[in-house]
């Protein structure tokens, strides 16, 4: 694959909340709905091979290394 093939497909996985909101409702407590959503979330990118890191104020997609 192409380096600009990599770019695309991190923008490919539409989700309905945003990256930002998924790092920030992975902060909630366990008992709440938002957190559970957030944690299937973040399981469906780690399934596309890709992780979220916040750099700086931002959030950002990266693929995962591991």
């Amino acid at each position: 694959m192409r380096k600009n093939q990599f770019k695309e497909a991190l923008n490919k996985i539409k989700l309905p909340i945003s990256d930002d909101r998924i790092m920030e409702d992975l902060k909630a407590p366990p008992t709440e709905a938002k957190r559970w959503f957030a944690t299937i979330l973040l399981y469906i990118l780690e399934r596309a091979h890709l992780t979220l890191k916040k750099v700086g104020a931002k959030t950002v997609r990266m693929f995962k290394t591991d």
